[in-house]
């Protein structure tokens, strides 16, 4: 049988990878089944991205431009697998599942989106910018 060997996960990782995606936070259960999810799953973070790792967790403010970015130059990476286990754990759970419903969008929600569309290729330079430079 093949030993599993224990991950390095920060501590308020699960918190903010929550925020992150639903702007809320997330209960004890929630986090243990994030860390169980990331153990079982293996995703180490490679040593080349431990310093950006590290930094999104740090810098909250940069962790969509970095997210972004990785979507687009290695979206199969450790970073943006754990990202998308958060993501599972926040669909999946009751307390979060309206944070994904359908809703109608009014003119405001409208120009949010736009402003959002506009900023992207922004947020993205920056992500590819700081994913460089670390």
């Amino acid at each position: 049988m093949e030993e599993t060997k224990l991950l390095d996960i920060h501590p308020d990782e699960a918190h903010k990878l929550a925020f992150y995606l639903v702007s809320k936070s997330i209960d004890n259960e929630m986090i243990n089944k994030y860390k169980m999810a990331v153990q079982i799953k293996q995703v180490s973070i490679n040593p080349d991205e431990k310093k950006i790792w590290h930094l999104m967790l740090n810098y909250s403010l940069i962790l969509a431009s970095v997210d972004s970015c990785m979507a687009l130059i290695n979206r199969h990476s450790p970073i943006r697998q754990r990202i998308c286990i958060m993501l599972a754990i926040l669909e999946a759970h009751p307390a979060h599942i309206t944070s994904f419903y359908k809703k109608k969008l009014h003119f405001i929600d409208h120009l949010n989106l736009l402003f959002h569309l506009v900023i992207s290729p922004f947020k993205i330079m920056l992500g590819l910018l700081i994913i460089k430079l670390s």
